[in-house]
């Protein structure tokens, strides 16, 4: 035995060997790949594909998926608020005051340093000595020094047809003639209306041209909104040339009792801050008379990427794409694992919404850059001709609105809760509305029409309104709107504000007094004794509800405590009524058994005798 012992052994290790090498035959290599390939796949395991049940591998998966989204969101708001400046307000208020304050002319043509013309000495740039006003190279004549005119600025003009209303008989025979509507693209007037010799001014400011033909858009006025067609003229870059271009307009009657719009659109482009504005200057003539001027200053960032800052802006695009290529295979992942079932859950088909948006807005983004940059080359390579940039301001902001579509979809879990109240809280606000509209409609502009009055009601919950121009309207009938409206708004609130109040009044009290510490017994009866329990409270609580809680609300609390105690007497009583039953019922089946009992006795002993007879 001793002698076959090792070699026993020595074959069991040479079978171990062979064993092991087939093992490490069909086992693949762990090397760099291996590390690397499945460092890059746990990249994309989520919660819905872990398969092992323990506690901290779920927890770890769950925390990486948190701090990735983290930092997907910290990319969109980057990109987001990213695409918008501070100074584009500062550059929208400066154009407003000089443009409407100032003539037009003069606030185009900054063809001197002191345009006041006061006679006196200046020492101009450049060392010279002038008197009156210091010249301004053609280099440097920009809008209030700053800001560059873009192109020719432009003059449209839309007018209607002198029989597009209806006249009564009497007076038409006698005295009116011709009557001009209120404007409807239906009512365009369309035919050519050159009165004079024309020498400065175009032969487009004399004809209709459709909005096709000027590649023009709808303008969105005071009154109502105006289609892009009428007779337009350009002004010239000199301010002499202008002057006689608008005296010629003037001598000519280009404006008539059928001009209904006159707009003024140029574009301005500031170099310290890289913004366009495209301004338009409105004109609108109602068929009452008169002049309702109004202005659009539309901010822009066409020449995107500029400074650091844009470059930044550029970097944190591509990581968001990236962010899109790793959420399309995490989700290929998760539907290849649990096929259609994926599609029951209502966050993962939000994760394909806002994966789609996202490719919409990247799609967008770069398409936008393209149309920019070739429209922008066009128009600044035609210095003499008008600069339409409207369409590319257009396709600015809907990127930016793309942008914000894709953060808001992430507000989407609110929706129903916003919806309800929406549903509950508009149906009060439009009758508020149309009452607004009803009594001040004909007095105050701010509800001059329905979709004013909305606008008016709203910010009056805010509380930015005119208060004065509403209450010289009507004082009775504003004031109790007023009253109703804000009773109406706060109602839903009041209680809960109320309770919480009452809530933070009584707590500290109650910790005062220390309540759960004091020996307090109630009587029996509460009918028969609440005299005595109010005594009883008042001296116990002492002085901590005695500056606070009157007797009334002693009064009601123990009116409160007595209907308390009512309801549990007759739950008692109907307690003890079930009782009495099952116990009626308990001694009825004690009852019957030992009647069946009794008769088994009876019928054994009845059997018994007959068995002795036989026998």
């Amino acid at each position: 035995m001793s002698n076959k012992g090792p070699a026993w052994q020595d074959e069991d290790k040479m079978t171990t060997m062979e064993d092991s090498a087939l093992l490490n035959e069909n086992t693949p290599s762990r090397g760099c790949w291996y590390i690397f390939s499945k460092a890059i796949g746990g990249m994309w395991v989520t919660r819905e594909m872990q398969s092992s049940t323990k506690r901290e591998i779920y927890v770890r998966t769950t925390i990486r998926e948190l701090l990735i989204y983290f930092m997907f969101l910290l990319v969109l708001c980057i990109l987001t608020f990213g695409r918008t400046s501070p100074t584009s307000f500062l550059l929208y208020n400066r154009d407003v005051t000089v443009f409407m304050n100032n003539d037009l002319l003069n606030g185009l043509y900054w063809e001197y340093y002191y345009n006041t013309g006061n006679p006196r000495n200046f020492i101009c740039p450049g060392g010279d000595e002038s008197v009156g006003p210091c010249p301004v190279s053609p280099a440097d004549r920009n809008i209030l020094y700053e800001n560059r005119l873009l192109g020719l600025p432009r003059i449209r003009q839309i007018r209607v047809k002198n029989d597009s209303c209806s006249i009564h008989q009497d007076l038409q025979k006698k005295a009116i003639k011709v009557c001009y509507n209120s404007y409807h693209p239906s009512i365009e007037d369309k035919t050519p209306f050159q009165t004079g010799i024309r020498i400065k001014t175009q032969a487009e400011a004399w004809r209709y041209q459709s909005s096709e033909t000027l590649s023009g858009t709808d303008t969105w006025g005071l009154l109502t909104t105006y289609s892009g067609a009428g007779s337009i003229q350009n002004l010239h870059s000199l301010r002499n040339e202008s002057s006689a271009i608008v005296n010629e307009l003037m001598e000519n009657l280009w404006i008539g009792r059928g001009t209904r719009f006159i707009s003024i659109d140029f574009t301005v482009y500031n170099a310290n801050i890289n913004l366009f504005c495209i301004v338009k200057l409105i004109f609108e003539f109602p068929a009452t008379g008169g002049i309702i001027p109004s202005s659009t200053f539309q901010t822009v960032k066409l020449l995107r990427y500029v400074t650091t800052g844009d470059y930044f802006i550029l970097a944190n695009e591509l990581i968001f794409a990236i962010f899109i290529i790793y959420y399309i295979i995490e989700e290929f992942i998760e539907i290849k694992k649990h096929r259609t079932k994926y599609f029951n859950s209502v966050w993962n088909n939000l994760d394909i919404f806002v994966i789609v948006i996202s490719l919409v807005v990247i799609s967008f983004n770069i398409y936008t850059n393209y149309v920019v940059e070739n429209k922008l080359r066009e128009l600044l390579s035609r210095p003499d001709k008008y600069a339409d940039f409207t369409y590319l301001g257009f396709w600015s902001k809907q990127n930016s609105n793309a942008i914000a579509i894709c953060l808001s979809s992430t507000l989407s879990r609110s929706s129903k809760d916003v919806a309800g109240f929406g549903t509950m809280f508009f149906i009060v606000f439009f009758a508020f509305a149309q009452l607004g509209y009803l009594l001040f409609g004909t007095q105050v502009r701010d509800f001059s029409s329905f979709a004013d009055s909305v606008f008016t009601l709203l910010r009056t919950i805010l509380g930015d309104f005119n208060f004065n121009e509403i209450q010289e309207a009507n004082h009775i009938t504003f004031s109790d709107m007023e009253i109703e409206l804000f009773f109406s708004r706060y109602n839903s609130d009041n209680n809960a504000i109320m309770d919480g109040t009452e809530e933070g009044r009584v707590m500290p009290d109650l910790k005062k007094s220390e309540m759960c510490e004091i020996p307090m017994e109630r009587p029996k009866s509460g009918k028969d004794a609440r005299g005595i329990r109010s005594a009883q409270i008042k001296s116990r609580l002492g002085s901590a509800f005695s500056n606070k809680l009157s007797s009334q609300e002693l009064e009601v609390l123990d009116r409160r405590v007595d209907r308390v105690e009512g309801s549990v007497n007759s739950i008692v009583s109907k307690i003890n009524n079930v009782l009495q039953k099952l116990e009626s019922l308990e001694r009825g089946k004690a009852k019957k058994k030992a009647t069946m009992s009794k008769i088994l006795d009876n019928f054994t002993e009845d059997s018994i005798p007959t068995k002795n007879k036989k026998d």
